[in-house]
Parts: C-alpha cells; structure tokens; sequence
C-alpha cells in the first residue's frame, strides 16, 4: 500500500511530534507485562505437569497394586504360621 504525499507529511509530522522517552517507557512496560505473562503461561504449563506427576506417584498402576498384594499376603501367612510355632514353643516351654 503505497502513501499518498499527503499522508507521507502527516506521518512525518506524527513522527517528529512523538517523543522518545514516552514511547521507550510505553514498550518497556508492554515488555514487563509480557514478560509476567509469559511466567504465568509456564507455571500453569509446569503445574499441569506437576499434578499428573503427583497423580502417578499416588497410586500404583493395578500391575503393581496386584503384586503388591500377592507379596501382603503370603507375608501375612508367613507372618500367621511363625506366630503359631512361637505360641507353641512358648507352651512347651511352660509345661517344661
């Protein structure tokens, strides 16, 4: 799109009437919000990625929950029978 002379001096004149320091200031403020959102932007990425990270370190997959309880319970049976033979012993000891 090419400017008309006219306009070529309007823009000439807006340029020569803006002011650096106010524009400087406008683009490092535009700059710090940004730079602000950009961070949230990334913690909610990263807490997304926390969570499902929590999530998976709560529970076990139902592999290892099944395995898990397999071992329970013949640790608990072996656990039932070695109580069994102290009680005993302990009676023999008794009588003895």
């Amino acid at each position: 799109m090419t400017m008309s002379p006219c306009q070529k001096r309007i823009s000439q004149k807006t340029l020569k009437k803006i002011k650096s320091a106010p524009l400087q200031q406008y683009l490092e403020q535009l700059t710090v919000a940004l730079d602000s959102e950009l961070s949230i932007q990334i913690m909610v990425k990263n807490l997304e990625v926390r969570s499902q990270q929590v999530k998976d370190a709560a529970m076990p997959d139902t592999q290892k929950l099944s395995l898990i309880q397999r071992y329970r319970t013949a640790d608990e049976r072996q656990f039932s029978k070695t109580l069994g033979e102290l009680l005993e012993l302990q009676k023999r000891r008794k009588i003895v």
